[in-house]
């Protein structure tokens, strides 16, 4: 039995002290992650800054709307409403991972967004809810926060699910454990002047109540900018259905097939050009709906499928092996081809005598 003993490199001299931003930062840095990592944390530390700070708006909201401070509330109606808006977030949570939870891995950037947004419409509707709901209305604000804690919870799922792709990604040396360590350092670094910048936010707020929903506005602003910027920034390795159709525009407008150019060209919100999938009965490309199915054999490789999927799109067999070559470059292989598997019918390949 051979042992390999794998060092993570190190970006500091042997016998010199650790520095102040292996705090923050994996050790190895910059040559231990890939190459967005520092701008990509940059701004998902923004974006976490702004929503702490608007969470600090809508803790008031939902004080206000729990009764807090008013002579007609009582504590067992307070703790119901919170006993509900709890029990909403986590079944919502629950049947949320359920439903998407074969798709996280496919789809790491729109997903990732999505859960972004989610946070937005729920820190939005919690600031909302004593207006929508008026003063007494305790029926129409236990629902409200209810609606907000399910949109919460999906966010939650999502982002934790994308964040451990992501965390792969980043992580060159097989140090995921110590990347994923860092995140949190700094998450609670980031939490730590939320709540310095917080308690400053709230003074001047309750001084100046008109300004509270501006200010949220702002940062609401702020936040979704932040997460756009930080989600293009990625630079993923595998194929799924996205970047597989980025590669295909991208040939045919005779632009460049690597990695950083396929990433820039993703949607993240509007539907893909082509769509694919494999294990199919029969092989077909249907031109209307630019969809691509093919049938897979029992020993296929991801690399065989691509070959498959790019003879169906072009015309001429060269194109397509140009494609292939062009797009692999020097890989023998692809890292993760993710389209959709059909999985009824697979057939197995013949023996030839």
């Amino acid at each position: 039995m051979v042992v390999v003993l794998r060092r993570v490199a190190s970006a500091e001299p042997e016998g010199s002290s650790r520095s102040w931003r292996s705090l923050l930062l994996p050790n190895g840095y910059p040559q231990s992650v890939s190459h967005e990592y520092l701008r990509f944390q940059c701004l998902d530390a923004v974006q976490g800054l702004s929503s702490y700070l608007r969470g600090v708006l809508t803790t008031q909201a939902i004080m206000q709307g729990l009764g807090i401070g008013s002579a007609s509330s009582t504590s067992l109606a307070a703790t119901s409403a919170w006993v509900y808006r709890e029990g909403a977030g986590m079944f919502g949570g629950l049947v949320f991972a359920w439903l998407g939870g074969g798709r996280f891995d496919a789809e790491v950037k729109q997903w990732r967004f999505f859960a972004d947004v989610c946070v937005d419409a729920a820190l939005t509707l919690e600031l909302l809810s004593p207006v929508l709901c008026g003063d007494d209305n305790a029926t129409c604000f236990t629902a409200v926060v209810c609606v907000a804690n399910v949109l919460k919870a999906m966010c939650g799922v999502a982002a934790g699910a994308t964040r451990a792709a992501i965390t792969s990604h980043f992580a060159l040396v097989g140090n995921t454990a110590d990347v994923q360590a860092k995140e949190g350092s700094q998450e609670t670094a980031v939490s730590l002047l939320g709540m310095v910048l917080g308690l400053q936010l709230a003074r001047v707020v309750d001084a100046h109540r008109e300004l509270g929903f501006a200010v949220f506005v702002v940062l609401t602003v702020v936040h979704l900018v932040a997460n756009w910027l930080a989600v293009r920034s990625l630079v993923l390795r595998d194929l799924n259905v996205g970047r597989l159709s980025a590669a295909f525009e991208a040939f045919s407008d005779g632009a460049p097939l690597s990695p950083e150019s396929i990433n820039a060209r993703e949607r993240l919100i509007l539907p893909h050009k082509f769509s694919f999938s494999v294990g199919c009965s029969e092989s077909a490309f249907d031109k209307e709906s630019s969809h691509v199915s093919v049938q897979t054999e029992q020993d296929a490789t991801d690399k065989d499928n691509l070959c498959a999927i790019a003879a169906l799109v072009f015309s001429r067999q060269e194109q397509a092996s140009d494609f292939v070559s062009q797009l692999l470059g020097d890989e023998k292989s692809l890292p993760q081809l993710r389209v959709p598997d059909a999985g009824w019918r697979v057939v197995e390949k013949k023996k030839t005598k």
